[in-house]
Order: structure tokens, then sequence, then C-alpha cells
């Protein structure tokens, strides 16, 4: 989903990718828009006050999907096999809260596979080291995602890759109020970083977050560090790196082609061949290396003693 250009001016040459072109991913929402640092920065956002889902009486994808003759005759590939978009919206406006995560990672994948190879441009300029790291890396996502389903396409019917997204903005901002209206901490968390876009935070906003992630912070749960990589500048371990680290310390999978490489690929256009920790060792420099593996074996032996209570406790940060 699981960072996201927001179709404005730039336009589409200057984003990494459509699965970053949506504001609503969970672990790359907190990135959009900043700048390279050494340390991770927490992402400007607005708090989302979860209120009770009222289904339009006709949702987005029951009015977009073909009927009849028209309907595929396959299941549609989205991030649930075998379950339709339309009734995953449905069980996302009923107030399941894992079908609303879903809803939200299903709109993201339909609108990368339907228009992700519209945002393939050539680089103009030598030293345009992202562009050329984006189209040799476009390949190997896009045999992860898969061919766009029937209603995938269906979804977003329009050509113009601008009109589609500014359609899919008010289509995530609605499936991330969805999602936060269940009362899931983590879709609390992220509603409310990708709504506000204020930076520094208010101290209040940051506050309900830090909540909201040590809720969702499961020890014998890997996964939920890997959904708080987002938000690690509010925790003692601002590395991001680290979190995914102890995630693979606790059983996710972070090998090559695994779990984690497959997240990274689709959601950081970084498709690694070999395991997460291989590859970041190539990436990182040295000191910045360290720096991670000491915030690893600090929030790995925190975890382990089950002392997930102040993880989440730093001051938020200055302007």
């Amino acid at each position: 989903m699981a960072a996201w250009w927001w179709f404005d001016a730039a336009g589409p040459a200057a984003a990494p990718g459509v699965a970053q072109a949506i504001a609503g991913a969970p672990e790359a929402a907190a990135t959009a828009g900043l700048p390279e640092r050494a340390e991770p920065v927490y992402a400007p956002t607005a708090p989302l006050a979860p209120q009770a889902a009222q289904a339009p009486v006709e949702t987005a994808v029951e009015a977009a999907v073909p009927t009849s003759a028209d309907a595929p005759e396959s299941a549609p590939e989205t991030s649930v096999p075998g379950r339709s978009l339309a009734e995953l919206e449905r069980r996302a406006r009923s107030g399941d809260a894992k079908a609303a995560r879903d809803w939200v990672d299903a709109l993201e994948r339909c609108l990368d596979t339907v228009f992700g190879d519209s945002l393939i441009v050539e680089s103009r300029f030598v030293s345009h080291l992202n562009a050329n790291l984006f189209v040799a890396s476009r390949a190997e996502r896009m045999q992860v995602l898969g061919p766009p389903s029937g209603e995938c396409r269906a979804l977003f019917p329009v050509s113009d890759i601008n009109v589609a997204g500014m359609q899919a903005q008010s289509m995530f901002q609605e499936a991330l109020r969805l999602w936060a209206a269940t009362g899931d901490p983590h879709g609390q968390l992220v509603a409310s970083m990708v709504r506000n876009r204020t930076w520094p935070p208010p101290a209040d906003l940051w506050r309900r977050q830090q909540a909201w992630a040590t809720s969702h912070l499961d020890p014998g749960d890997p996964q939920t560090l890997i959904d708080l990589t987002g938000f690690a500048a509010g925790s003692r371990y601002p590395r991001e790196e680290a979190w995914r680290l102890v995630a693979c310390d606790l059983g996710y999978d972070c090998s090559a082609g695994g779990a984690l490489q497959t997240r990274m690929c689709l959601s950081n256009y970084h498709c690694g061949r070999g395991s997460y920790e291989e590859a970041l060792l190539q990436e990182l420099p040295p000191r910045q290396w360290q720096v991670v593996q000491r915030q690893r074996r600090e929030l790995l032996e925190r975890l382990r003693r089950g002392e997930v209570r102040g993880v989440f406790d730093v001051p938020p940060p200055e302007g």
C-alpha cells in the first residue's frame, strides 16, 4: 500500500508511479512530497474524526462495474482473490475493518494497473537517475501487479490520467474515511496522516496519532511493524529500515521475492533480487547502517520484553 503524488501541476511525468499517485496507502502516506534526508521525517498530516459510514444509494463500484454479458467471466484481480470490488466496497461500507483496508489497497492497485504504463517517460538527461530506475523496475512491478481486471478498468473508465487521478483522490478519501470509521487504529492513523498536510503537526493530533500507533503495534504480529513504518518518526526508533528489519526478526517474510520485497517493489520501486537486509546493506552508507542496526537491536529487545507502551512517546517535531 501499503508515497503518492497528488496529480497537481507537476503532472504524471513527475511521479514515481501511479501507486504513489493516490494519497491513501498506509506506509507511503507518511513520506509523500518530502525531501530525502538521512533520518526519516514524519509527513504533514491532519485529523480525521471517525464518523459513521453512510452508504450512498449507488456505490462507486456498482455504478462502474459492467453487468450481464459485459461482466468479466474470471474473478477480478484485486488484493482479495475471489471477492469482487463491488462486494469489497459493500463490506467496507458495512463497517468491516478488514474489508475497508482491502478496499483502499484495491483502489490503489486498480489505478496502478490501469494507468501505470502511461507514467513511463524517457529520461532527457543522463542525470535523471530516478527516472531511469523507475523505467527499469516498471516491468518487474507489472509482473507483481498482473494485468488489470475488467472491474479495475470499469472503475476508472476515463482515458485521461489526470481526470482519473482526481476521481481516485475522491474515492480514496472516502475509502479512508470508511476505514477510520470502523475504529481500526491503523485506519485512523493513516487517514489522519493523509488528511492533514500542516507542518509541524498540532501537538494534540501528534499525541492522538501516537496513541493509535501504540494500539496497533503488536509484537506477536510482525505485519503491524510493517504497517507502522510510515509513522516511525513518531517513535523512539525513527528509522523505517529498523522497523522493517525487526519485522523480519519476528518472522515476516523478508527473503528474496518474499512479502516485504514484493511490497517494496510495489510501493517504493525498490525491486531488489536479494533479501531485504542484503539489499539494504548495499544501499545504506556505513554510518546509517550502524544507526539502523542500533535502533533495530533496541526496538527488538523492547518488543521481546513486551514493552509496547513508551515506543511512541517522543515530542512532536518542531517547525
